[in-house]
């Protein structure tokens, strides 16, 4: 997959899973709770259900504006937002729902209708989902 691991994320996950504090920072308190963190923190984790917030355009994959051509989009960090997407895709055991709000607060503070991710557009998902 072309994925490299780097020394000290190796050590951090060494550390975290031998410490019982750092460890219970991922673990909820009672089976009543959700566990919510960033991708980031998610790597190497496991979870029956995951919830992917904020798939909409221009919040994830993070969207710049092409003064060029508006229907071009300009995606500045794709390469890294798909690694942690795929991040927290597989993060699921058992389901993984992927969630895309209606509307969006947009940078002139007006909500507008949403747009979906760039990642729900992927050509290998035509026809997997309605």
């Amino acid at each position: 997959m072309g994925l490299t691991s780097k020394k000290e994320d190796n050590d951090a996950l060494i550390e975290t899973l031998e410490d019982e504090v750092l460890l219970k920072q991922f673990r909820p308190t009672n089976d009543q709770e959700i566990q919510m963190m960033t991708l980031h923190k998610s790597k190497g984790l496991e979870f029956k259900l995951v919830l992917h917030f904020d798939m909409d355009e221009w919040s994830f994959p993070f969207r710049e504006w092409n003064d060029q051509n508006k229907d071009i989009p300009i995606y500045p960090n794709l390469q890294q937002e798909t690694n942690l997407h795929y991040v927290g895709i597989t993060r699921a055991e058992n389901c993984c729902i992927l969630i895309n709000a209606e509307k969006r607060l947009n940078s002139r503070g007006n909500f507008n209708k949403t747009q979906e991710s760039y990642f729900f557009r992927l050509a290998q998902l035509s026809n997997l989902y309605k």
